[in-house]
């Protein structure tokens, strides 16, 4: 492994569309995972704790808030996401991914739960040119899981 962190207090905001209108956004080679005929997007914030290589105790790694807007595919590696956006308040976070790498990923099942929302908005699926209408709206929100990221490989997922 090449580095550990915490994906801590973890929204989902999931929209569901026709699968058409995201495909001309995902690069060949690479297809949508679909839901009963649904492709989904997804907002994730979260407080990213903890990040740091192996044999670094948690205290001393990073702890910043981030947030991905992704869609769910699956490439010749098998199912993963595809980011239309990373935004993180640590430069590091947006330097080290990049869409055109892949990198393994451990973690635990999530504990999910459904949450109730009251009110809503945001803008990243318009600044990012992914904004459309859905009559599907799913939110759940996690305490978080321990996630071990191994190293990155070139590919187009």
């Amino acid at each position: 492994m090449v580095m550990l962190q915490r994906w801590h207090e973890i929204s989902f905001f999931h929209w569901s569309c026709d699968p058409a209108i995201l495909k001309p956004r995902i690069p060949e080679g690479i297809t949508l995972d679909t839901f009963d005929g649904k492709a989904w997007i997804s907002l994730t914030p979260f407080l990213l704790c903890g990040l740091r290589p192996p044999l670094v105790p948690r205290l001393l790694g990073l702890d910043f808030p981030e947030m991905n807007l992704r869609t769910y595919v699956v490439g010749a590696e098998g199912p993963g996401i595809w980011c239309f956006s990373l935004d993180a308040a640590r430069r590091i976070a947006v330097a080290l991914p990049g869409q055109a790498m892949a990198c393994e990923v451990q973690h635990a099942p999530w504990d999910l739960a459904q949450v109730r929302i009251l009110q809503f908005e945001e803008n990243v699926r318009r600044a990012m040119g992914v904004e459309f209408p859905s009559k599907d709206f799913v939110a759940h929100f996690s305490t978080g899981v321990d996630a071990k990221i191994g190293r990155r490989t070139r590919c187009i997922m």
